[in-house]
C-alpha cells in the first residue's frame, strides 16, 4: 500500500486526466502555463496550511477576506485592469464578474476554509480534487461539451480516490 502523500501526488496527475491532456486535443501548453501550473498548486497547498493555523485564532470568514485582499492587491497590478475599466460598466460584464467572483470564486473558498476548520488540510485537499470532476461534468450538460474516454476514466478515478480517503478516515 502507498503512503498518503504518494495518493495525493497520483490524484494530481488522475486530475490531468479529467482535464483533457491526453485526449488527442491540439491544444499545446506554453512555457508561462508551465510556471503558473505548478505554481497555483504550490500557494493552493500553502493556503491550506497557513488557513489552517489562521483558523485556530480568526473566523473563516475573516481568512478567507483577508485572503483575497492580499490576492487582489498582488494581482491588479499584473492582470491589465486599467485597460478594461470602461468594459465594467458594462450590464452583462458586472454579472459575468458576479458569476466568476462569487459564485465560482468566493463561495467555494468560503466553503473550503470553513472545511479546513474540521477536516485536516492533507485530506481537505485530497477531497479538493473532486473540482475539476464537477467543472466537466459542468461543462457537459450545460454547454454541450464532448468529453473523451481519457477524461471519463479520470472522472471515476477521481471520485474513487475521494470515497478511499473517506472509507480510510473510519
Amino acid at each position: 500500500m502507498t503512503n498518503r502523500s504518494e495518493n495525493y501526488c497520483l490524484a494530481d496527475y488522475v486530475s490531468t486526466l479529467v482535464i483533457g491532456i491526453f485526449s488527442g486535443s491540439t491544444a499545446s501548453i506554453s512555457p508561462y502555463g508551465l510556471i503558473l501550473g505548478p505554481g497555483s498548486g504550490f500557494f493552493y497547498a500553502l493556503y491550506s496550511i497557513f488557513g489552517k493555523a489562521a483558523l485556530s485564532k480568526y473566523d473563516s470568514l475573516t481568512v478567507t477576506v483577508y485572503t483575497f485582499l492580499f490576492t487582489t492587491v498582488a494581482i491588479v497590478p499584473f492582470s491589465g485592469l486599467g485597460s478594461k475599466v470602461s468594459t465594467l460598466t458594462d450590464l452583462k460584464v458586472i454579472g459575468i464578474v458576479i458569476g466568476l467572483g462569487f459564485v465560482s470564486t468566493m463561495l467555494p473558498f468560503i466553503f473550503y476554509t470553513k472545511g479546513l476548520q474540521y477536516v485536516e488540510s492533507s485530506r481537505a485537499s485530497m477531497i479538493a480534487t473532486i473540482e475539476p470532476v464537477v467543472a466537466s461534468v459542468t461543462g457537459f450538460f450545460i454547454f454541450n461539451e464532448t468529453l473523451s474516454r481519457w477524461q471519463y476514466i479520470g472522472m471515476i478515478m477521481v471520485i474513487s480516490s475521494v470515497i478511499i480517503v473517506q472509507e480510510s478516515k473510519k
